[in-house]
C-alpha cells in the first residue's frame, strides 16, 4: 500500500547552533513569520498538483523551531493543505518539533486543538555544561519542565539525544540514557554529533573507539527497556515508530514545503528528487516567480 506525507519547514530559531547544518535563521534575521507563512501558502497552491489528492500518512512540521511561531499560523498551513485536496484520518500522524522552554499550557492546548498528535523535543543532553558548550539556550530544568508538560497532557512525544559531545564521558552518557528512560517517551532519537573537518567542536571529542562504545551502550540500554531500533538513529516503543521517518525508509513519496525542503515524487519509474533553495531570498524569489504561472503539474517542470 502506498503512503504519502508532507514535511513543512519552519526555519526560525532562538539561536543558530554552530553544529547545525539545517536551513535555519535566528528569528530576528529574516522576515516576520506571517510573511514566511504566506510564502508557504503560495507554494502549496502552486505545487500541490505535483501529487494526486490523497489521504496523508503524516504531516511533519520541522525546523528550526516551529514552536517559536504562533500556533494559529501553523494551523493556517494545515488548513491550506486540506483545502487543496489532501485528507487525514484518525491515524494520520501530525508532528511538531519543539525546543525546551518554548512550550506553555496555552500553546500546547492550541496545538492539540489544531490537530497535532505527536511532539518531538530537542533535549540533546541532560547536562548543563554540555548544553552550554554546544551553544544551546535552554538548560536541563527547561527540558524537564517541557517534557513534564507533555506528560501532564498524556501526549505522544519523542526526544532527541546527542552523543560524542566534546568532553562527554561514558558516565555522563549513561546519565542521559537513564534520564530519558525515566521520562519514558514513546520514541527516542540518538544522534552522533557530526561536524565538518576543522570545526571547533571537534576538539576534545571522544575517540572513535569510545564513540563506538557509546553507540553500543545506547543500543543495549534502550533495547533492554523495550525500545526497538527501526532505523539507524531511531528507537521506539511498540507501534510508536515515526511514520514520517518510515516514509523515507520505505521508498514512499513525500512533499517538502518551505525553505530548503526536499521532496520525492514518482512521475517516472526511478522517481525524482527535488528541493527548495536554502537561502531565504532565493526561496522567496522562486515562489514569487512561479506565482505568475498556472500551477505546475510535475516537478519535472522545475528543471
Amino acid at each position: 500500500m502506498n503512503k504519502f506525507g508532507i514535511y513543512i519547514h519552519i526555519p526560525y530559531c532562538i539561536q543558530r547552533c554552530s553544529y547545525c547544518d539545517f536551513a535555519t535563521y535566528e528569528r530576528s534575521q529574516i522576515m516576520h513569520p506571517s510573511q514566511y507563512v504566506d510564502l508557504i501558502l503560495k507554494e502549496i497552491q502552486l505545487k500541490h498538483t505535483f501529487f494526486s489528492p490523497q489521504e496523508l500518512t503524516s504531516i511533519y512540521f520541522g525546523g528550526g523551531t516551529p514552536s517559536l511561531i504562533e500556533p494559529f499560523l501553523l494551523k493556517k498551513i494545515m488548513d491550506e493543505v486540506f483545502s487543496v485536496g489532501f485528507t487525514k484520518n484518525n491515524k494520520t500522524e501530525i508532528t511538531i518539533e519543539i525546543n525546551p522552554a518554548t512550550l506553555t499550557d496555552l500553546s500546547l492546548e492550541q496545538y492539540l486543538n489544531a490537530g497535532f498528535n505527536r511532539f518531538s523535543v530537542g533535549a540533546q543532553t541532560f547536562n548543563d555544561r554540555h548544553l552550554k558548550n554546544l551553544g544551546r539556550e535552554h538548560n536541563v530544568e527547561d527540558t524537564l519542565q517541557t517534557l513534564g508538560l507533555l506528560k501532564k497532557y498524556k501526549t505522544n512525544f519523542s526526544l532527541d539525544l546527542l552523543f560524542a559531545i566534546p568532553h562527554q564521558t561514558m558516565t555522563e552518557l549513561k546519565h542521559d540514557i537513564d534520564q530519558a528512560l525515566d521520562i519514558n517517551p514513546s520514541h527516542i532519537s540518538t544522534y552522533c554529533l557530526t561536524l565538518q573537518e576543522g570545526h571547533p567542536l571537534n576538539q576534545n571529542r571522544p575517540m572513535d573507539e569510545d564513540q563506538i562504545e557509546m553507540f553500543n551502550e545506547i543500543h543495549t540500554n534502550l533495547s533492554e527497556n523495550s525500545y526497538s531500533r527501526y532505523e539507524i538513529s531511531n528507537y521506539s516503543l511498540s507501534e510508536k515508530e515515526s511514520q514520517h521517518n518510515l516514509l523515507y525508509w520505505t521508498d514512499q513519496e513525500y512533499w517538502g514545503v518551505g525553505l530548503g525542503a526536499h521532496s520525492y515524487a514518482k512521475p517516472t519509474p526511478n522517481g525524482v528528487r527535488f528541493w527548495n533553495d536554502r537561502g531565504i531570498k532565493k526561496y522567496e524569489d522562486h515562489i514569487n516567480s512561479l506565482s505568475n504561472h498556472a500551477p505546475l503539474t510535475s516537478p519535472l517542470q522545475l528543471e
